[in-house]
């Protein structure tokens, strides 16, 4: 996990480690750059990890968005063509988080 941290670290994109869950986030304000970027993110990561002979599990992911306002998305966050679903909440180490920051 160390490798792909530091690779991670090198193309700037941001994240939470905890044990072996990752979390990659975007705080861009313009959702369509923030989607680019989450998606930029992942190919690296599948790269990365399927170079060391492992795999992310695309039917484990979640996409959340939080935001107060209504959005229109016009692109979507995908592993390996496998669209990642966008859910209006999400538990993560115990806390449930929802996408209005309620």
């Amino acid at each position: 996990m160390n490798f792909i941290i530091k690779q991670l670290n090198t193309f700037g994109y941001e994240y939470l480690v905890y044990a072996d869950d990752l979390v990659i986030f975007s705080n861009n304000s313009d959702i369509d750059l923030a989607i680019d970027s989450l998606n930029n993110s992942l190919d690296l990561l599948q790269n990365l990890l399927s170079s060391s002979f492992f795999s992310i599990a695309p039917e484990k992911c979640k996409t959340i968005i939080f935001i107060r306002r209504r959005f229109l998305l016009s692109s979507e966050i995908t592993i390996n063509d496998f669209l990642i679903p966008i859910v209006q909440n999400i538990k993560y180490l115990g806390l449930t988080l929802d996408s209005k920051l309620r």
